[in-house]
């Protein structure tokens, strides 16, 4: 199956200028306003309020975020906060329960956090926050510096 394309702002293929160039202006014309992402919506819980506003604002100079993903961040938010509790719930009771028979099974929370992680993984990966994708987004930005102070 093919990847699925990434803005090129975190993309780790080479490209020449012109590449780069052509595909930054396709990418800007399809973006949309970015004038509501960087305030969570008001319908999310005051928790994963917090969760999106922080990767908003961690997004925020890479200039890749539109309107268009606000829901995958309230999304992505939520995976979060779901995952933290299915933790606090296995930290406190364990991954293993045992019933009033005797039997032993996996606590249902082990699944509730593995659910969870796969929706994180799939929002990060759209989100471009792999720590690959974060380290394109430095190199480019140092580059970016650079030209600016060389005066391009």
């Amino acid at each position: 199956m093919a990847k699925a394309p990434k803005p090129v702002a975190v993309q780790a293929s080479h490209l020449t200028k012109e590449e780069i160039e052509t595909r930054q202006e396709q990418e800007n014309k399809l973006k949309g306003n970015n004038d509501k992402v960087y305030e969570p919506p008001k319908y999310l819980p005051r928790e994963v309020k917090d969760i999106y506003k922080n990767i908003a604002e961690e997004l925020r100079e890479a200039d890749i975020l539109s309107n268009l993903d606000i829901e995958l961040l309230s999304t992505t938010a939520y995976a979060i906060f779901r995952m933290r509790d299915a933790r606090k719930h296995l930290d406190k009771n364990g991954s293993v329960v045992v019933s009033s028979t005797g039997n032993v099974a996996k606590s249902p929370y082990v699944q509730v956090e593995k659910d969870y992680q796969g929706i994180f993984h799939t929002g990060c990966l759209q989100l471009g926050l792999s720590p690959s994708s974060r380290a394109k987004l430095a190199l480019m930005a140092a580059e970016k510096e650079e030209e600016e102070d060389d005066g391009f």
